[in-house]
C-alpha cells in the first residue's frame, strides 16, 4: 500500500495542473476579452459583476510588482487569499491586497472577512484598512462595526487608528475619544506625537482638553516625545515656562524624553525639577542609566555631586551598567550604597555574573561579602545556577555547607528546572534524601512533572512510594494535574480506591475544576454516586458558590450523604444568611 501511495499523489497531481493550466488559459482569454470591452467603452462592470482570475505559476499573486493593476489585482484577490497554495510569496500576496484595497477598498474587505483562516483573515483585513481609514474613515469605521467578531472587531480598529494616527492624527484622536473602551496608551502617544510634530499648538490645545488622566498622561507623553526630537533645548524651556501641576507634569514627560535623546543636556537642567519625589528618582535613573552607557566616567562624575538621595540612585543604575563590563568596578560602587534596595539589586546581578561563569567561584565570592549581602546574592545566585546546572544546585544544597534558609531557596530553584529537563532523575534523587528535605524535593519535581505527563508521574509514584507517602505525592500530582485539565484529573480521580487521601483529591479538584468551568465541574459532581468523596467534591463546590448563589448552596448542602457533615453545612450557610 505505502509504495502505491506516492504514484497515485503524483498522478493527481499532473492532472491538476492540466486542468489548471486549461481553466487559466480561459480565464485569462475571458479576461482579455472582458478588458478589451472596457477600454472600448472606459467602464468598468459594476462589483457585483466582476469575477475573479487565475494568476500563472510564472506570475504569482502580485508577481512583477506594479505589472499587476488595481483593478486586475482585486479580479484575483478572492481566489489568491483562499488559495491554500504555500508557494505564493507573503510578500506578492500583501502587494496584491494593498493594489486591490486601492481599487475597491470595501470589497476586498468583504472578500478577506470571508476568509475561514482567522489569522490571515485578519492580517489580511489589516492591510485594506491601511488604505481605506485614511481614503474613507467614516466607511472604513462602519465596515469595521459590523464585524461580528468581537475580539477581531477590537484588533482591527485598534489597527485602524494606529495607521490613521500616522496621517491624520487628528483624526485618530477623534476615533480615540469617541471610543473609550479602545484605552490603549500606545495609540494615545503616538496620535500626539504626530500631531505635535505637525503642529504643536494645536496638539498642546487638544492636550489641554482632554478630562481623563489617563488620556492626558499619554497624549502628554507624545507631544514632549515629539518636541525632544525636534529642539530638545527649546522643549526643556517650553516646560520650564509652565506653571502649577501642568508645568509639574510636561517637565516630567519631558525629562523622560530627554533622558534617552541627551542625558548630558538634561542633567544640565535638573534644577528645574524639585525634590526627591518617585518621578524624581525616576528621571535621574534614566538619565544615569543612559548617560552610563556611552561614558561612564562622566556619569560617575556627575552623580558624585548629586544630594545623598539621588546620589545613590544614580549610582545604582551606574553600577548596573557597569556589571556588563567592568563588574570589579560595580562591586565597588555596590559596597559604598547605604540604601539596601538599591545595595541588594547590585550584588544579585554581580551573584548571577559569577555563577554564569563558575560556581566555585561564585560560591567563594558570595562567602566573602558581608553577612547581610550575602542572602541577596544566594536569591539571585540559585536562580540562575539552578537555571543552567541543576542537579549540580541540588546536590550543593543537601551537602551541609549552607545555612537552612539558602538550602531551601536552592531546592526551591532546582527541583522545578531539574523536573523539567529529566524528572525520573530528579525525581529518584530527591527519593534518596532523607527527611523533609528530601519529601519537599519530591514534592516539587512530582508538581511540575504532573503539569506535563501526569501519568507518568504517578506511574513513578506507584512503583516507587508507598503508605502516606504515596497519598501525598498523589495528591499533589492530581492537583497539580487540575490546573491544566481539570476533566482529565476528574476523569481519573473517578477511578480510584475509595479513601482519606481519594476524598481530598476529589476536593481539590472540584475547587480547581470550579475555577475554570464551573457548569462542567458541576455536572461531574452531580454525576457522582453517594460517597465520602462526593461528599468532599460538594463541600468544595459550595464553598465556590456559597457567597454568589446562597440558595443553589442550600440545594447542594441537601445532597451531602453524611448526616453530620450535612448538618454543619447548612448551619454554616445559616449564619451567612443571618449576616447578610
Amino acid at each position: 500500500m505505502v509504495t502505491q501511495k506516492y504514484p497515485t499523489v503524483r498522478r493527481f497531481r499532473v492532472i491538476s495542473f492540466l486542468i489548471g493550466i486549461v481553466v487559466g488559459g480561459a480565464v485569462a482569454l475571458a479576461l482579455a476579452a472582458w478588458s478589451g470591452d472596457a477600454a472600448d467603452d472606459g467602464s468598468m462592470p459594476p462589483a457585483a459583476s466582476r469575477k475573479t482570475t487565475t494568476l500563472s505559476r510564472e506570475t504569482p499573486a502580485g508577481g512583477g510588482g506594479a505589472e499587476l493593476s488595481p483593478q486586475l489585482a482585486f479580479a484575483g484577490l478572492e481566489e489568491t487569499l483562499f488559495a491554500s497554495d504555500e508557494s505564493i510569496k507573503e510578500s506578492d500576496r500583501n502587494g496584491m491586497i494593498d493594489r486591490a484595497s486601492s481599487f475597491d477598498a470595501r470589497g476586498s474587505f468583504e472578500i478577506a472577512l470571508g476568509l475561514t483562516d482567522l489569522g490571515r483573515s485578519r492580517d489580511a483585513l489589516q492591510r485594506v484598512l491601511r488604505t481605506w481609514i485614511v481614503e474613507d474613515r467614516e466607511a472604513a469605521l462602519v465596515a469595521i462595526e459590523q464585524v461580528g467578531n468581537v475580539a477581531l472587531r477590537r484588533d482591527l480598529l485598534r489597527s485602524a487608528v494606529g495607521s490613521l494616527s500616522r496621517s491624520d492624527p487628528e483624526g485618530a484622536v477623534a476615533i480615540l475619544r469617541a471610543t473609550p473602551w479602545l484605552r490603549d496608551d500606545g495609540l494615545w502617544q503616538e496620535s500626539f506625537s504626530t500631531w505635535a510634530k505637525a503642529d504643536a499648538p494645536a496638539a498642546i490645545a487638544a492636550w489641554r482638553g482632554l478630562d481623563h488622566s489617563e488620556e492626558q498622561r499619554d497624549a502628554l507623553r507624545g507631544i514632549a516625545s515629539a518636541l525632544v526630537r525636534e529642539d530638545l533645548s527649546a522643549a526643556i524651556s517650553w516646560a520650564g515656562d509652565l506653571t502649577g501641576d501642568e508645568k509639574e507634569d510636561t517637565l516630567y514627560a519631558v525629562f523622560r524624553q530627554a533622558a534617552g535623546t541627551n542625558p548630558v543636556l538634561a542633567a544640565n537642567h535638573l534644577d528645574l525639577l524639585e525634590g526627591d519625589s518617585a518621578q524624581v528618582m525616576q528621571v535621574i535613573g534614566s538619565i544615569a542609566e543612559e548617560w552610563a552607557e556611552g561614558d561612564p566616567a562622566g556619569a560617575l562624575a556627575w552623580a558624585g555631586d548629586l544630594p545623598a538621595g539621588q546620589r545613590e540612585r544614580a549610582m545604582g543604575e551606574i553600577a548596573s551598567e557597569l556589571v556588563r563590563v567592568d563588574p570589579d568596578a560595580a562591586e565597588e560602587i555596590a559596597r559604598g550604597i547605604g540604601d539596601t534596595v538599591e545595595r541588594h539589586k547590585l550584588i544579585g546581578d554581580l551573584a548571577r555574573l559569577h555563577m554564569q561563569v563558575d560556581s566555585a567561584e561564585a560560591i567563594s565570592w558570595i562567602r566573602e561579602l558581608p553577612f547581610q549581602d550575602q542572602l541577596a546574592a544566594w536569591r539571585s545566585a540559585a536562580y540562575e545556577w539552578s537555571r543552567t546546572r541543576p542537579e549540580e544546585a541540588a546536590a550543593f544544597a543537601v551537602s551541609g555547607e549552607v545555612d537552612p534558609e539558602v538550602r531551601q531557596r536552592l531546592l526551591e530553584s532546582s527541583m522545578p528546572q531539574w523536573a523539567r529537563n529529566d524528572p525520573a532523575a530528579a525525581a529518584d534523587w530527591a527519593l534518596a534524601v532523607p527527611g523533609d528535605e528530601g519529601a519537599t524535593a519530591l514534592a516539587r519535581v512530582v508538581g511540575e512533572w504532573s503539569q506535563r505527563d501526569p501519568e507518568a508521574a504517578i506511574g513513578f509514584l506507584a512503583e516507587n512510594t508507598e503508605g502516606e507517602q504515596f497519598d501525598r505525592m498523589m495528591r499533589r500530582a492530581v492537583n497539580s494535574w487540575s490546573y491544566y485539565r481539570p476533566q482529565e484529573a476528574a476523569e481519573f480521580a473517578s477511578g480510584l480506591e475509595p479513601g482519606e487521601a481519594t476524598a481530598a483529591i476529589f476536593r481539590d479538584v472540584t475547587d480547581r475544576w470550579m475555577r475554570v468551568d464551573s457548569l462542567a465541574a458541576s455536572e461531574w459532581v452531580a454525576a457522582l454516586e453517594p460517597s465520602e468523596e462526593r461528599d468532599s467534591a460538594v463541600s468544595s463546590l459550595i464553598v465556590r458558590i456559597e457567597r454568589t448563589d446562597l440558595e443553589a448552596a442550600f440545594a447542594w448542602a441537601d445532597t451531602i450523604s453524611d448526616e453530620k457533615r450535612r448538618d454543619e453545612t447548612k448551619r454554616r450557610l445559616n449564619r451567612r444568611l443571618d449576616g447578610r
